[in-house]
């Protein structure tokens, strides 16, 4: 082999060690957004129950439909698989247990209909609760 094609095989063994370094990267990249993703969501539901449960009266329909609104965004991502593997199960089982409390809030029906504004309205949140075998009302 002459020096040439050494050289070539070194830069080659340079260039598939530099790309299995590469790729282990944005695989842990891809997981630390997942995560980042997935606690944000969690925060964010955290400050929406405790805003709906520490409202005044006359802000408790406003407090349940940015809920509800919350909700409804996570299950779209859930749906649409945005959020990585990382994340999936937990997600899915939070989304679980938020609904099914929801839905046995004693205003919750009424409250429904009171925020419908279309045939879509929920659509995300009663896709994911039928699924999931939660009782979600007609709307």
């Amino acid at each position: 082999m002459t020096i040439g094609n050494w050289i070539n095989v070194g830069m080659l063994a340079v260039l598939i060690g530099t790309l299995v370094v590469a790729i282990r990267t944005f695989q842990l990249h891809t997981r630390s957004i997942d995560y980042s993703t997935y606690y944000d969501l969690v925060a964010r539901f955290s400050r929406a129950w405790r805003h709906f449960l520490d409202a005044e009266e006359s802000r408790k329909y406003y407090e349940f439909c940015e809920l509800l609104n919350l909700i409804e965004g996570a299950c779209h991502l859930h749906r649409y698989k945005i959020v990585g593997n990382a994340s999936k199960e937990m997600l899915e089982n939070y989304l679980e247990e938020n609904i099914r409390a929801i839905v046995n809030y004693e205003n919750f029906v009424q409250n429904l209909h009171r925020m419908k504004s279309g045939p879509e309205t929920f659509c995300e949140m009663k896709h994911f609760a039928k699924r999931h075998d939660i009782d979600f009302p007609e709307l």
